[in-house]
């Protein structure tokens, strides 16, 4: 930080632990909080002035504003987003959290549900998924991407040092896990064979959240430019 003394900060950093969390809860808090401390407090005296942090959608399972963390990881996202109403005036920076919710595009190597599904679709094989009831949102990359551009012009336009308010990036179309599929088969031209209900719903899943999408333009000028459907076209090279 001393050498490359960086004027703002895009804190993406994370370390998820969706299995056994509570084993490892020193690593969780170590990456997920002292972190982020760390770098403002190497930064600061370098020349930072702003910080666009990432946090979670899953920090509410419902309601919007109604902090209900879904684990471990979501509560320390909150831990470090809530830090920074200290660590912000007393370093003199602007701040903002930014909650995406699931973000998908092209050459994703991540194990989740698009590459079981991609993996179903080629290999024919039987996928066992929830009851596909919980209601879900998503984000394209290159939107995510923009919100974090869009969030470091609107702190560097900030009167003073502090905190804005916390905002989603997400397509503002909440589906449900069958509606989802359904739009990956329609879009991709495939059937798949999914067996609904095979697995049991995780604990404390969220079943019904949705990016207030609206908000996040008010605050810092960004819409998404990709809906769902659009973006799925996009990856399976069907733009138009």
């Amino acid at each position: 930080m001393e050498t490359f003394a960086p004027e703002a900060l895009f804190h993406l950093a994370a370390l998820v632990r969706v299995e056994d969390e509570r084993a490892q809860a020193g690593e969780v808090i170590r990456s997920n909080i002292e972190l982020g401390c760390q770098l403002i407090e190497w930064g600061a005296p370098n020349g930072l002035k702003y910080v666009v942090n990432t946090g979670s959608f899953w920090e509410e399972r419902g309601e919007e504003g109604l902090y209900d963390p879904v684990d471990l990881y979501a509560a320390s996202k909150r831990a470090f987003g809530d830090l920074l109403a200290y660590l912000a005036p007393a370093h003199g920076l602007r701040a903002i959290t930014l909650r995406p919710f699931g973000t998908f595009g092209p050459e994703d190597g991540r194990a989740n549900l698009f590459s079981l599904l991609d993996r179903a679709a080629i290999s024919g094989e039987e996928v066992s998924l929830t009851a596909g009831e919980q209601v879900f949102e998503l984000v394209y990359a290159s939107d995510a991407a923009e919100g974090y551009l869009k969030a470091l012009e609107t702190l560097e336009r900030a009167e003073a040092p502090g905190v804005l308010p916390p905002v989603e990036l997400g397509t503002g179309e909440a589906l449900t896990l069958r509606e989802f599929v359904a739009l990956y088969e329609r879009v991709r031209g495939v059937s798949l064979k999914i067996k609904w209900g095979a697995r049991p719903y995780r604990e404390r899943e969220v079943m019904g959240r949705s990016a207030n999408v609206e908000k996040t333009f008010l605050s810092i000028g960004w819409r998404p430019a990709y809906g769902v459907e659009r973006g799925l076209r996009e990856i399976f090279g069907q733009a138009k």
